[in-house]
């Protein structure tokens, strides 16, 4: 019943994500969709966080025995939220954005008068966002980073209880520390991107999580290494996914974000899938728990699997904003990538 209950999670779970995103895209001024999708999307680390520590703290009041209230939790939540949102994502406030922006001297994300028209995305936009390599080529970014993501996530707790010694408690404790600079970097590096640009931010990041997730086999150490190390890898671990969103948005058809998203986020939840499995089969041909080898090994590949994330977006992806836009090297051009 859990299997068949977390598909259909899953069935809707991922199209929400497209849609939350392209809205947040689609409801802020074009110069700043890095900085508003670096605030909502550190909503998923320090959400992953709240959820490590609710479900213990309602357990401990229920008993165990009690476990399926933890999943009464979430739907109340959710639906207080959704709620909120239905109330507040009008027409009205919508107007009220765009005269804002327009006042601002900003540029809306979507023309006043394809609003008021209120005309659907152009056909055949998801076949011009396949052949857009900003938007097809960080769709295949996204599902590297988002496999190292999930297998150093995966990876974290049982080396830390089989190999660094410490108990099943505290290892699943020690394991979120990254949480908390995951969502500061989120909205610094989505800032960031508005200004310098998305791609320079992207290089960035995904050299800092080639030196992060290296060094996590050293997180062994001390209990200094192991928290001074997860909140180095947090500061980027978590920002790459919103300066993706960003590419998107900056590459797609007016009124097609969430198209580019859903490409995306395919992509992105393909790379979760394969990880958990690829890491186990790794700790279980280097000795099995017990033995650093496979860990080592999973250190390896995490790290490795960045170094070619680096190589796609420096060689196949354009810039969108800041200084070096039209100006950066590339092997494809900027009509390919919508962005003439």
């Amino acid at each position: 019943m859990v299997l068949i209950w977390q598909f259909f999670r899953g069935f809707f779970s991922g199209p929400g994500e497209a849609c939350e995103v392209g809205n947040v895209a689609e409801g802020g001024p074009k110069e700043k969709n890095g900085l508003a999708m670096g605030f909502h999307h550190a909503g998923f680390p320090w959400g992953t966080a709240l959820g490590g520590v609710m479900v213990p703290a309602l357990l401990s009041i229920v008993g165990m025995e009690h476990w399926r209230y933890a999943y009464v939790i979430f739907p109340v939540l959710g639906a207080i939220v959704w709620i909120l949102f239905w109330k507040w994502s009008n027409q009205k406030n919508y107007e009220a954005f765009q005269k804002e922006t327009l006042d601002a001297g900003m540029t809306l994300p979507i023309q006043e008068e394809t609003v008021k028209a209120g005309d659907g995305a152009k056909k055949g936009n998801v076949w011009r966002a396949l052949k857009n390599p900003n938007i097809f080529v960080i769709a295949i970014v996204c599902g590297i980073c988002n496999f190292a993501y999930i297998a150093f996530t995966f990876w974290m707790t049982p080396y830390l209880t089989f190999c660094a010694g410490y108990s099943a408690t505290a290892a699943s404790g020690l394991s979120v520390v990254y949480a908390i600079t995951g969502g500061l970097g989120q909205i610094f590096w989505g800032s960031f991107a508005d200004k310098f640009g998305a791609k320079r931010t992207l290089i960035i990041n995904c050299i800092w999580l080639v030196i992060g997730f290296y060094l996590m086999q050293y997180i062994n150490i001390s209990i200094v290494a192991l928290v001074g190390l997860q909140l180095f890898l947090g500061c980027c671990s978590n920002a790459v996914y919103p300066i993706m969103y960003k590419f998107v948005a900056d590459s797609s058809d007016e009124g097609s974000v969430v198209v580019g998203n859903g490409i995306m986020t395919t992509l992105m939840f393909f790379g979760a899938a394969i990880a958990t499995s690829l890491i186990g089969v790794l700790i279980e041909l280097g000795g099995g728990w017990n033995e650093m080898s496979g860990y080592m090994t999973g250190v390896y590949v995490m790290a490795g699997s960045m170094i070619v994330a680096l190589l796609l977006v420096i060689f196949f992806t354009r810039e969108t904003t800041g200084p070096k836009f039209k100006k950066d090297f590339s092997l494809v051009s900027l009509k390919s990538c919508n962005l003439e």
